[in-house]
């Protein structure tokens, strides 16, 4: 029996190709209560949604037991949540609710959050009710020096060797740098070039690879990992490798955005990069180089415009010191932690005295969409009445707040109120805002899929014929390469507009994606100053109240909601 499990829609794909009979939802739901897994413990490595939906939406219900709920997560020895600074403020509400139930209930299970560029989660558990005597911060030392001063230590990185270089395009940069790329090369080491913008690494993804050859690395030699060429398993687009299930170990160079800022491991002796969208990303993606007891480079490229827009990066900028000067890794975070506080210019603060320990805040949101989540669990349908008694039990302030304003709702018996409430509590499984993607096939063959924004911004792929599939999808046929539309297509503004939901009668409304509680919000004050019974206004006051504090607007597409000691991984 395997000891290390995992619950990811990859993962499940690959078990139903294997055996088609296969019930992902009864073999975790095996998994997780004991009755598969071998003695001595195991490890389940899952994403946050797919623990989200096991407890809200299960796909197995089994007869006549009961169903998973947050007591059998923290029956387990340990629930880690790693790279915690990725959690969103809808994100929170799972994270929350097993910290909840850990910290009351008499079970075991530790729940620690990891990360390299921590954020403020402390204040949002504690505004949850969580008791703060429960929290406890932690660090891991870092020791520097030579082998006299580090002892028997493990080597978790080399020296690094930080250059800001200032210069119009990456393959400018890679000119300008060309000694220590060919360095790094000889060494056999891997040079990674890393792009903010996915749009800015197709459009330069011609001239890389034509440059590459310059450097007599071939196409199978350098690997593109962006979320457009990770779509398809393997292939390559006459420009460089790509595809989900390449090693990037076994690659000279690769070429990236902010996707390989975690859980990816280099032997990168030189990142080429953009500077990232904030001082954590800066931080994560240059932590991706000399792993280990070698050294490394890292050239970070800037212009007026990167720096302008980031004072952080101004900042950071400043205050490393330059000409040689070397400089300790925990005064280099305190640096890039300081530069990044600083963004938000809190005139008079002197952060040299107290430097922060954390990236940044979360917002106050956070906690309320925490709350809708536990509301979420309370009226799950699948679960038992002692199920639902005992969460009743552990519920928040918060939590029993916003399951009083949907019984606000609820009560006013309208059939629009029912279809309201039902959506607003299926957002809490929406835990990022993830666009629709459009399948591609261009002139290589691959079939890829691309963001939304993407396709509705060139007007190329607007205009390209299209096939509509059986399951629905759409997918678009172009006759040359997919980087090569992108480049040389005319773009275009776009807006993406989303049917949101009224509970005082059956109105949807179509408001701009950006800022859905504003519009949403908008649109009500309108309703309420028009003839409405007291009923309806009870119910769609109580709506407003929710839509307020937790930015969360219920929209017609609920069901296409999601993607997205033993020891749960999250």
């Amino acid at each position: 029996m395997r000891r290390v499990v995992v619950w990811t829609s990859d993962e499940r794909a690959r078990l139903k190709a294997e055996n088609p009979e296969m019930n992902a939802g009864r073999l975790r739901f095996r998994q997780i209560r004991g009755l598969e897994l071998p003695e001595g413990g195991c490890m389940i490595i899952a994403t946050p949604e797919s623990v989200a939906w096991m407890l809200l939406r299960p796909s197995y219900r089994p007869r006549g037991a009961p169903a998973i709920d947050l007591s059998d997560l923290v029956r387990f020895d340990h629930v880690v949540f790693d790279e915690f600074h990725t959690i969103g403020a809808r994100g929170l509400g799972l994270a929350a609710a097993i910290v909840q139930v850990a910290a009351r209930a008499c079970g075991s299970a530790h729940v620690t959050f990891l990360s390299a560029t921590p954020i403020d989660i402390e204040t949002p558990l504690v505004a949850f009710d969580i008791p703060v005597e429960c929290i406890q911060a932690a660090s891991e030392q870092v020791v520097t020096g030579d082998e006299t001063a580090t002892g028997d230590a493990r080597a978790v990185h080399g020296d690094v060797d930080y250059r800001f270089v200032e210069s119009g395009t990456m393959l400018d940069t890679l000119r300008m740098n060309e000694r220590d790329v060919r360095a790094c090369l000889d060494g056999e080491r891997q040079v990674v070039i890393v792009f903010d913008s996915l749009g800015d690494l197709n459009r330069e993804k011609q001239d890389l690879a034509e440059w590459c050859e310059e450097m007599g690395v071939p196409r199978s030699e350098r690997l593109a990992l962006n979320s457009i060429d990770d779509s398809t398993a393997t292939g390559d687009d006459n420009l460089f490798d790509i595809g989900s299930q390449r090693d990037p170990m076994s690659y000279k160079i690769l070429l990236a955005t902010s996707a390989v800022e975690m859980g990816v491991t280099f032997h990168a002796g030189l990142m080429v990069m953009d500077p990232g969208h904030d001082a954590a990303s800066f931080m994560q993606r240059a932590g991706r180089v000399a792993r280990g007891d070698q050294p490394g480079e890292v050239i970070v490229r800037t212009n007026a415009r990167s720096v302008g827009r980031a004072p952080w990066l101004r900042t950071l900028m400043e205050e490393l010191p330059d000409g040689g000067s070397s400089i300790e890794i925990g005064h280099f975070t305190k640096i890039v932690l300081t530069s990044d506080r600083k963004k938000f210019n809190c005139s008079g603060v002197d952060f040299s005295n107290d430097p922060p320990r954390t990236f940044r805040s979360m917002p106050q949101r956070a906690v309320w969409c925490a709350a809708v989540f536990w509301a979420a669990l309370e009226r799950a349908g699948h679960l038992r009445l002692g199920q639902r008694r005992t969460l009743g039990s552990f519920s928040p302030p918060k939590a029993k707040y916003v399951l009083a304003r949907l019984r606000e709702i609820d009560e006013s018996g309208l059939e629009s109120a029912g279809k309201w409430t039902k959506s607003f509590l299926h957002e809490a499984l929406r835990f990022r805002i993830i666009l629709p993607r459009i399948k591609v096939v261009d002139a290589t063959g691959n079939c890829r899929s691309v963001p939304w924004n993407m396709y509705a911004s060139h007007i190329d792929l607007r205009n390209a014929p299209f096939v509509m599939k059986d399951n629905g999808d759409i997918e678009l046929r172009l006759d040359r390469r997919l980087d090569e539309v992108v480049r040389t297509s005319e773009t275009t503004r776009w807006t993406r507009h989303v049917e949101a939901l009224f509970p005082h009668e059956h109105q949807v409304v179509w408001i701009g994606e950006r800022e859905q509680d504003t519009a949403w919000l908008r649109e009500a004050k309108v309703a309420l100053r028009s003839p409405l019974s007291a009923t309806q206004q009870r119910a769609l006051e109580a709506a407003c109240v929710l839509v307020r504090l937790s930015r969360i607007v219920p929209l017609d597409d609920a069901g296409n909601a999601g993607t997205a000691g033993e020891t749960v991984i999250l």
